[in-house]
């Protein structure tokens, strides 16, 4: 992620350089009690003011069994990005049941959730 600044505390990650870059994310999830629906895409700040708008061809849906395992979501996409356009990663689940895990069945309370992200430039 050289040439990007990432903000820890809102999960943000700003362009210091223009130009088309390959971005995969995935998280891994676990819910309870039956049927279940996650939800992931990348969003765009292009203008600086906190309006984000979804990267075209970002959007990942889909259903999962809740049951003790874990499901895992990932996508890339290939966007230009311009100096100081900012992304960051959305996610939901369509009940409150659906959480964002580590993807060890075993440490689920142990661990901090997170969403992970790869962005390489291309060149």
């Amino acid at each position: 992620m050289d040439g990007w600044t990432i903000d820890i505390t809102n999960t943000k990650f700003t362009c210091a350089q223009t130009g088309t870059y390959i971005i995969e994310f995935s998280a891994s999830a676990t819910s309870t009690g039956g049927s279940r629906h996650i939800a992931m895409r990348l969003v765009k700040d292009t203008l600086g003011n906190s309006t984000f708008n979804e990267i075209k061809g970002s959007q990942i849906y889909s259903d999962f069994q809740s049951t003790s395992s874990i499901f895992n979501i990932t996508r890339y996409v290939i966007t230009k990005v311009n100096n100081t356009d900012v992304i960051k990663v959305q996610v939901a689940g369509n009940h409150t049941s659906v959480k964002l895990t580590t993807g060890d069945i075993n440490n689920i309370s142990d661990e901090p959730t997170s969403v992970q992200i790869s962005i390489h430039k291309n060149k």
